[in-house]
This record gives structure tokens, sequence and C-alpha cells, in this order.
């Protein structure tokens, strides 16, 4: 059985700074039957720069579009449109989906199970992503403190309570931000799309509350997140700070490309499970923070907590900007422990692909990649700060080759002139795959910069870049700074 999803709301007048909300240039079949396709502004170029106090032009981006539809069947795809190119992929490139041009302006291809899709056409620019989503029941509308229906709904800021759950229909978008302090025994869940795009940022700080983003947290616990698409956030797009006990599951992050909407940052927080979603997003993709050395003033919560006993899994990333999984830089906490990444898909990424900085003072350790697929492009660009309006982005012909691992140690504010430590790390059945063009020497960095503090115990087993294992540093483009201890190669 499949059961397509259509927002009865459509308007065509209604526009913000996502532009339109229905890609009306193309067309999807599924089964044989027509199904919506909306719209999502993504960023086009990795040019980035420190808050301006304006938000980022869109001349900097360009329209994806989305198909989100719930099946218990397998699923034959036609879509119809101005195409680009001949070549045309499907990611991640792990699923071993084949996708054919029947016609000059027609693709097909069939997916087989629930997952996420990305069909690239010729580029990775304009891509139209596949969320093929489980059979649902739909919720009683007395059981939920917040029900959103099929349609479209503007209730702005809303303030959760304890014990409040929220419901947006597959078939609603709701425009606003769910904010929670102190709360407890949280569920925000039905497939529906919550959308930030009527929110302006107008302040340079996005740790405290004065932004409210789509999904804000502060000293809360017990939150489970399922199933909804997250769309153009004002800044960080889900986040939590304090918090413990947080699910987010077969979440959906896209239509990011404003700055420093990072995907899901954990901050100070433990106890949390990130498990089989899509996250694209314009700065740090699934990243986890300590803030313990900022001076934040206008939110009090509990700052001091480490990040313990958190797990990332079955996840697609990509990342428009910086990193793609990461743990820091700011580390302001007392450890980072018990943290895996496992069986991931990276499939584009930007400056890191892998990556840890301690940039405070905290010990990390027993940290575990496993199982992660990572896809190299040669049509990837190159990472450019920008410093003022004048500037444009010019790559200079050069491409981007995203740094395989990157561990950094370095105390980047000066926190009572502590180091922190990074030790006892695992990186185990890495897969690269490299397109023609890339170069295999992929880049590789170490680098301590505290004598006092330890950079040790690492260890990697089976690495490979397109097969190949990876059996030391005469492997990769690699750069070591400072004093490191020892790597185990398996």
């Amino acid at each position: 059985m499949l059961k397509t999803v259509t927002v009865p709301w459509s308007c065509p007048a209604l526009k913000n700074s996502s532009g339109q909300l229905f890609a009306e240039h193309l067309s999807v079949h599924l089964n044989g039957q027509p199904v919506q396709v909306r719209s999502c502004r993504e960023s086009a170029i990795p040019f980035n720069r420190v808050w301006p106090g304006t938000q980022r032009p869109v001349n900097q981006t360009e329209m994806a579009a989305f198909v989100s539809f719930a099946a218990d069947e397998p699923v034959h795809v036609t879509l119809n449109g101005a195409l680009n190119g001949e070549k045309a992929v499907v990611r991640p490139l792990s699923r071993r989906i084949i996708p054919q041009k029947t016609a000059p302006d027609r693709i097909e291809f069939v997916l087989n199970e629930p997952g996420q899709y990305v069909l690239e056409c010729g580029t990775s620019h304009h891509a139209v992503y596949f969320f093929y989503n489980r059979i649902e029941a739909p919720a009683d509308r007395r059981s939920v403190q917040w029900y959103f229906g099929p349609g479209i709904h503007f209730p702005g800021l809303i303030r959760l309570n304890s014990g409040d759950s929220v419901y947006i229909d597959p078939e609603a978008i709701v425009f606003g931000s769910l904010f929670g302090k102190d709360v407890h025994h949280i569920r925000i869940f039905g497939g529906g799309t919550l959308h930030g795009g009527m929110e302006e940022r107008v302040f340079r700080s996005f740790f405290e509350d004065i932004l409210h983003s789509t999904l804000k947290f502060y000293n809360s616990s017990d939150i489970r997140i399922s199933d909804i698409i997250i769309q153009d956030s004002a800044c960080f797009t889900t986040s939590f700070f304090g918090c413990s006990e947080v699910l987010v599951d077969h979440v959906k992050i896209l239509g990011q490309w404003r700055y420093n909407t990072d995907g899901i940052d954990l901050c100070n927080t433990a106890n949390a499970e990130i498990t089989d979603s899509f996250v694209r997003s314009f700065d740090d993709s699934i990243v986890m923070k300590g803030l313990d050395h900022l001076g934040l003033t206008t939110v009090n919560w509990q700052k001091d907590r480490s990040l313990t006993d958190i797990a990332v899994r079955n996840c697609i990333v990509w990342s428009g900007w910086g990193k793609s999984l990461d743990l820091g830089v700011e580390t302001g906490a007392p450890e980072y422990a018990r943290i895996t990444f496992e069986n991931c898909d990276l499939i584009h990424n930007s400056a890191v692909c892998l990556d840890i900085q301690n940039g405070a003072y905290a010990d990390i350790h027993d940290i575990t990649f496993r199982n992660i697929r990572i896809e190299y492009q040669a049509d990837t660009l190159p990472e450019i700060h920008q410093k003022s309006d004048n500037d444009t982005y010019d790559p200079g012909g050069r491409i981007g080759v995203p740094k395989l691992i990157n561990i950094d140690n370095r105390n980047y504010g000066s926190w009572q002139g502590k180091s922190g430590s990074v030790h006892d790390i695992l990186f185990e059945n890495i897969q690269a795959d490299a397109e023609p063009g890339v170069p295999l020497k992929l880049p590789f960095r170490l680098a301590n910069y505290s004598d006092e503090a330890v950079l040790s115990r690492f260890t990697f087993r089976n690495i490979t870049v397109n097969g190949k294992r990876i059996a030391g540093l005469d492997d990769v483009a690699y750069q070591t700074e400072g004093k490191i201890g020892d790597l185990f190669w398996e």
C-alpha cells in the first residue's frame, strides 16, 4: 500500500525567505500515482562569514525539491522535468540504486524499502530528496496538547510545558518554533513539516534563548522527536542545552541555508540517541558541544554537564559547510565519553568528515566511529570565508577535498589556562569512495598544541579508500603537529 502526501492548501502568493512552497517545474509519480513535489532553499556554495547583522543573500543559494510518502511495498519512481546533464545518481551509493534516464526529461528507479534518498542529475545542485516513510496511524486529536492537522498553520513560537505532545500531520506545514525550558516528557511526531521561514535572525548569539530557531530545549529531559521534517531554521536547527534522555528518530532536516544552520547540536547533553535521520545543513551537521567556558547571561541552564552515553546511528548526512560528524570545537565540559557514530552515510562533505576538535578543556575518550561510508565528489567546491559584502565566491579552479579525519587539541579561549586531552579513540570500518579527479591520498590531520595534554591511543582499523586499505600515514595526505602519542593501524 502506498500513501501519498498532499498539503491541501496551495497558495502561490505565499512567499518568505524560502521562496515558493511547491516545485511546480517537476512532476513525480509513485507506482503511477501523481504526488506533490515541495521545494526548499539550500546553500549553493560554501561561502560563509561571521554573522554580519543581516541574513545571508539568496544569490548564494539555490532551490531543491522533496517528496515525502509512506508505503509498505516497493515504490517505482518516475520523475519528469527539466533535468541537468546525462548523468544521474541516487545517494547514498551504499543503497545501490541505479536510476535510468528513459527519456530526455524523465528518470525512473525503484525504492525497495523505507529510507531517505537523494537524486542528483548532472551535478549535486538542485537535488531532489525522496523520503520513504513507514505507514503510521494518525494521532487521536484528544491525546495530544498541540494538534496540527492537514493544511498550513502559523502558530509562531510555541512554549512547551512538561508532558506536552505535538502532532504534525504528514499533510501539514507548521510555520513556527517549538521551545522548551525545564520541561520533561515531551513528544513531537507525525510526519509533517516544522518550518522556520517566518523567523528572522536579528542577534548574533545563537546559544542563548534570544533566538528560537525551529527546535530548542534547555535543562530538559525525556524528549522524543520522530518522523517530522524540519525546514529553514533561523539558526541552529535542532538544539539541546543541558538536556538528557533525548531521542531524535527518523527526522529529516533540509532547506537550511542561513548562517549557522547546524543540523543537530547536543550541548552539555547526555544519554542521547540520533537514529535513522537525514541531515542537510549549512554548518556542522551532527555536533556535540560543551559551553561552560562561554559567558552566557540571558538564559540560566546547567552548563557543567559532561557529554556521555550518546549514539548516532543509521543517519545520512550532507554538510554544506564545516564538519559532518563532529565533537567540538567548543569543549567546555568535564568529559566526553562513550560516544558512538555508527552505520552512517556521509554523502557530501565540506571541511571535515570525522572531526574531534578539543578547543577548551574536556577529557575526550572512548569515542568510536564505526561503519561509516564517505562519498567524495570531483565537483565539490572549496570552503571560502567571506570577509565583506563586496567579496565574491571564486574557487579559482580548485576542488574541495574535505579532511577524512581531523583531530585538533588546543585551547582556543584560555579557560583558566587549562587544556584538554583526546585519547582512546577508535576508527573502524571507515570506507571512502572517491570519484575520478579526487586525490586518492585524502587529507588527514593530527595536531596537539599543548605540552601537558594527552593526544594518544588512536586505533585505525580497516580504513579504506576505493577499496584499498590505509596501512599508515604514508597512505594519506597527512599533517601532524605537536606531541602525538600512540597510533595503531590494523
